[in-house]
């Protein structure tokens, strides 16, 4: 979920998202994933602004202030983006090599 939250609120926002590289590292040999990760190095160079977010999406996280804006919180609710449904199970379509391994079971 803090991907595909991620995902929809760089799209309701009109913003760039990047993800850390841990999430890439767990995420991207598996999946298909698009965002760009932002290492560490370059993230504490950043002048971050926290945004709380509740577990459930509101109508406030539409428009987002700051320029450089890091979220907090634990947003676990489909409500953030099952208006995105289709571009998130793209965004989770499993590589053509585990999706092979699979159908050998």
């Amino acid at each position: 979920g803090e991907y595909a939250t991620l995902y929809a609120l760089a799209k309701m926002n009109g913003r760039p998202a990047f993800i850390p590289a841990q999430m890439h590292s767990t995420l991207a040999p598996i999946f298909r994933i698009t965002l760009p990760v932002l290492h560490s190095a370059t993230a504490s160079r950043i002048p971050w602004q926290n945004y709380h977010l509740n577990d459930w999406m509101e109508e406030e996280y539409r428009h987002i202030p700051g320029e450089y804006v890091r979220f907090t919180g634990y947003p676990c609710s489909w409500t953030f983006y099952h208006h995105l449904r289709q571009e998130i199970l793209q965004e989770f379509t499993l590589h053509d090599h585990v999706r092979e391994e699979a159908q050998k079971f």
